[in-house]
């Protein structure tokens, strides 16, 4: 099964047919990888990788068949809006690019996966997250599973090797980032019962080495972002914090460049919990600034600005009304090179466009299937035009959903993919090497990991 989804702009401007699947119910939220709604249990698997694949063959293991729709998903429709992605797209002999799903060409404004496939199902595999970690040049998936990690070597058409666990600590949630500054991905991830940072750098073979000591960041650390925050070089982290009994805030620890990492400032969350915390350029300076959400609270949404040197002012509150925001990230939606704000906001999904000067324009409310509780969104260009969409997973229905971007600030109609478990972490890559980014998708509700690739 395939999903091909065009915006009715995208269609008129290229001179084709619009094709909108109505074959199927959204289910299940992480990469339409699942079966059903919240049916997990017997869903046909194996990791061995000598046997052949079915579905997407993504990874050794039986694919389970995706039911995919397209919804009305934004409070402006398609129809609209002016401009779009579709009007710049073009070959080398200057002819549009057709837009097909399963031609091998992709195109702006389109959007085609193949079927969800199920990674290990009936293990834990939990904060997935893709990147080159052996030098072959293709994508490889890790993803958390007890005291280890656990790295499947990618083929680069989207299946996966054995698992190669790695020793680890308990981690609530990890990120691949160089702090080391050897161009070779290491692995960085909290600890909250112990208060600490794990780090274990990458060797360049696909295998990894635990770091000791570890640096303590105290207050139960829940979620952390990577990336360099003072000009170094080496991936720095933020970390966000939701200690029940003493200080909550946002904290940043700059690399040492060894795996080890000295805490430079804190970030006052208005001692209220936690709850995601993402980097994004919101001053237009080039340097990464801050934003996280918080659990309680009216203003949720809060950004800190950089100076440069990892040093961050005091949190201001973003132009967001919310309800239970908790999933953020940061990308550039309408091609300003300002990034923007995505929010899983429970019953909606915000698309917060940045200013560039540290201030936002008024949160636009995106909807979700019927009765979703969007608890998690990533960013990426999932219809290869340069504008970053918005990808959202449930924590009450199993589906994955992609809102792409029009170009000027609104989306066009809402993509849903069936997945194989309600979801509690999502990422983005290229797993296949096509150029187009694929879904990877995780859940600890049913104990799997699930795939869903790009077709284009």
């Amino acid at each position: 099964m395939r999903v091909r989804v065009l915006t009715p702009l995208a269609c008129l401007a290229l001179l084709a047919g619009c094709f909108n699947p109505d074959d199927g119910s959204a289910a299940d939220a992480d990469t339409d990888l699942s079966t059903g709604p919240g049916s997990t249990s017997g869903a046909p698997t194996t990791d061995d990788p000598s046997v052949g694949t079915t579905g997407s063959g993504v990874d050794s293991l039986t694919s389970t068949t995706l039911e995919s729709s397209t919804t009305d998903a934004d409070t402006t429709s398609a129809d609209e809006t002016s401009g779009g992605p579709a009007e710049s797209s073009g070959s080398s002999s200057g002819e549009p690019i057709p837009i097909e799903c399963g031609d091998g060409i992709p195109a702006p404004g389109e959007v085609c996966f193949d079927d969800a496939a199920v990674l290990n199902a009936g293990d834990i595999g939990y904060s997935p997250r893709v990147g080159e970690v052996n030098g072959d040049g293709n994508v490889d998936l890790l993803y958390l599973y007890g005291d280890q990690i656990v790295v499947r070597l990618g083929a680069g058409d989207g299946t996966f090797g054995p698992e190669l666990p790695d020793e680890t600590l308990y981690c609530d949630t990890m990120e691949l980032a160089d702090v080391d500054g050897d161009d070779v991905l290491d692995h960085v991830c909290t600890v909250g019962y112990e208060n600490i940072l794990s780090v274990s750098l990458g060797n360049g073979t696909g295998s990894f080495m635990l770091q000791t000591p570890h640096t303590q960041v105290g207050d139960t650390p829940v979620e952390i972002a990577a990336g360099d925050l003072n000009g170094d070089g080496n991936a720095d982290v933020a970390t966000i914090h939701a200690d029940t009994t003493g200080s909550r805030f946002v904290r940043i620890s700059l690399s040492q460049g060894n795996g080890l990492f000295t805490i430079s400032d804190t970030v006052s969350t208005g001692n209220l919990p936690g709850a995601d915390v993402t980097l994004g350029d919101f001053t237009g300076d080039g340097v990464s600034d801050v934003a996280f959400t918080v659990a309680e609270g009216t203003n949720q949404v809060r950004i800190a600005v950089n100076d440069g040197d990892g040093d961050f002012g005091q949190a201001l509150d973003v132009n967001a009304a919310t309800s239970g925001a908790f999933g953020i990230a940061a990308g550039d939606f309408n091609g300003d090179e300002d990034d923007d704000l995505a929010v899983a906001n429970a019953g909606s999904v915000l698309a917060i466009l940045g200013t560039g000067i540290a201030s936002f324009e008024k949160a636009v409310s995106l909807d979700v299937p019927e009765g979703a509780i969007a608890n998690r969104v990533a960013v990426d260009d999932v219809t290869n035009d340069d504008l970053a969409d918005i990808i959202a997973v449930y924590s009450n229905q199993a589906i994955v959903s992609v809102f792409p971007s029009n170009g000027d600030g609104t989306f066009g109609e809402r993509v849903d993919v069936t997945i194989a478990a309600v979801s509690d972490s999502l990422s983005t890559g290229d797993v296949n090497d096509d150029g187009v980014p694929d879904l990877v998708i995780g859940s600890t509700s049913e104990e799997l990991v699930t795939v869903v690739v790009s077709t284009p």
